[in-house]
């Protein structure tokens, strides 16, 4: 029962009393079990749904204090600060969001190349070399030396370059970008990425994503 309402939230036909009916199932779980962030979490993404911006923001900060008290009692906790790094990504606090996915990138676990994704994405609008710095990284991580990164040249003119990058397993491709480099400063000054299923499967997911949306008025 628990799984198929939060499972509603994810079909564009969702109903508001779809909503309140897992906010009930989320309400009990939180009574429940009030020390688990991640119930905590779920039940903000359903009030970011049904429009209850500072309730789901109040829940989100308490699955960010759920987290840091796992943490104090175990620093190497890393399911604690990836829940804690997602509750602020959700919440818009890059900067604080980048931090923990660095927590996590340091823990050296199969949670660390997510990690490096998770942080090149927040890093793209904005930071773009160190963007795809970490992709690279991330790939590294996942494929060793296996992971090849060609760079073709298409269209060069008045110290500009546009270019194509493409990482690759093999002959599977797992992101391509597209980005116009300044021979000058030699960095990029834009740049654009085609994710493959593999990196959209570290993606912040559908449901945060349009909570996210919904909190910060996108």
């Amino acid at each position: 029962m628990k799984a198929e309402a939060f499972g509603l939230l994810k079909r564009d036909d969702e109903s508001k009393d779809a909503l309140r009916m897992a906010l009930e199932i989320a309400d009990e779980t939180t009574r429940c079990r009030p020390n688990d962030g991640a119930n905590w979490q779920r039940k903000a993404i359903i009030l970011a749904n049904l429009d209850r911006k500072d309730e789901a923001i109040e829940s989100f900060n308490r699955a960010i204090d759920e987290a840091d008290r796992s943490l104090d009692d175990n620093p190497g906790d890393v399911e604690a600060l990836w829940l804690r790094a997602e509750c602020l990504e959700i919440l818009d606090m890059k900067a604080a969001a980048i931090r923990c996915y660095d927590q996590v990138i340091e823990s050296n676990t199969s949670l660390s190349a997510g990690a490096w994704i998770r942080k090149a994405k927040l890093l793209a609008p904005e930071q773009y070399n160190e963007s795809l710095l970490a992709y690279s990284k991330a790939f590294e991580l996942m494929l060793g030396k296996n992971a090849g990164i060609p760079v073709s040249t298409v269209w060069e003119e008045d110290g500009f370059s546009v270019f194509t990058s493409a990482w690759f397993d093999g002959n599977q491709i797992l992101l391509v970008s597209q980005g116009l480099y300044n021979q000058s400063s030699q960095s990029l000054d834009r740049y654009m990425v085609i994710n493959t299923q593999l990196t959209s499967n570290w993606s912040i997911g559908a449901d945060k994503t349009k909570a996210a949306d919904i909190l910060n008025g996108r």
